[in-house]
């Protein structure tokens, strides 16, 4: 069954104030009794969790992950390297050799996300198929 996190929060605030124990509210959601306790260390433990508070965090948190964090000029040289047919590992190693350090995984997810936008092109992404 899946709940929005929001809700999710708001129910967990309350099961905490009924007694519930963390192996009974993670039965009821479908986690582990580890990601409720730290859900619940995380934002106040038991005798002060608050669902709506919690979420906030977790929003802040989430966003503080998603900035940008890798510079344009190096994106240009990832984006060179597509067009030159290398893979991600394969940039992403040119680039750490020349103090660049980007990860082949942030290779991966990025120009999918340009192609979306028309700031790349399909075909110039090296997906690891011979041709032929």
């Amino acid at each position: 069954m899946y709940t929005s996190p929001r809700r999710r929060t708001v129910s967990i605030e309350k099961l905490v104030q009924a007694g519930k124990s963390n192996n009974e509210i993670g039965k009821m959601f479908g986690r582990s009794v580890s990601t409720i306790s730290r859900e619940i260390r995380r934002n106040g433990g038991s005798w002060n969790y608050q669902g709506e508070k919690a979420q906030e965090k977790a929003e802040l948190r989430q966003q503080r992950v998603n900035r940008q964090r890798i510079p344009e000029k190096t994106w240009e040289k990832v984006y060179e390297g597509f067009k030159q047919d290398h893979s991600p590992e394969q940039i992403a190693r040119a680039l750490r050799l020349k103090g660049n350090l980007v990860s082949h995984e942030a290779i991966y997810q990025r120009p999918y996300r340009e192609i979306e936008a028309n700031r790349l092109v399909y075909r110039d992404l090296h997906l690891g198929r011979s041709e032929g």
